[in-house]
């Protein structure tokens, strides 16, 4: 008799056994899942936190870039302003010599520096042909500071003496009132 009762544990055991399994094993299923969507959620939420702190470094990468453009700019305009502090209109230059030359001066070279100052190198029949045309330039309100710092004999042309000089001279962009 004894082996009959143990028979008839096992028989409630087992029918019952199987459904107490197949309810862990839904158990277990629904927390997997139940987990495996918390983890789903959880990404998301870090992908679209990443997503968006990725958008906003590259907004602060294009202004950046902007203000490198502008700041490469700003240094741009301020070389070309330099260059143009140097820069020499020699066209107004050379107008606003041969408007003051005096007989028989002939201009040989013209030349500049850093410094803006003209210098002009020439050759005149006469010292009193020099003398007048450094009177002449000094009467020009554009052509500043005159003076000429050389003057040579330049050697004889069929009798006639001819002397070199040189002059230097600021020019002024505008005239001076």
């Amino acid at each position: 008799m004894q082996t009959h009762e143990v028979y008839e544990q096992r028989s409630f055991l087992g029918g019952q056994g199987a459904t107490w399994v197949v309810l862990v094993l839904v158990g277990l299923s629904v927390l997997v899942a139940s987990w495996v969507s918390w983890q789903h959620r959880v990404l998301s939420q870090q992908r679209v936190q990443a997503t968006q702190a990725l958008e906003q470094k590259r907004q602060v990468v294009q202004q950046l870039a902007k203000t490198g453009q502008v700041a490469q700019k700003s240094r741009a305009q301020e070389v070309l302003g330099r260059a143009e502090a140097y820069r020499v209109e020699w066209s107004r230059v050379v107008g606003e010599i041969l408007r003051q030359e005096t007989g028989g001066v002939q201009f040989l070279n013209f030349s500049s520096g850093r410094d803006r100052r003209i210098s002009v190198s020439g050759t005149a029949p006469s010292m009193e042909v020099i003398a007048k045309l450094l009177e002449t330039l000094k009467s020009n309100p554009r052509i500043q500071n005159p003076f000429i710092s050389e003057v040579s004999e330049a050697g004889k042309a069929k009798t006639k003496k001819k002397f070199g000089f040189s002059l230097t001279f600021d020019f002024a962009k505008e005239p001076s009132s």
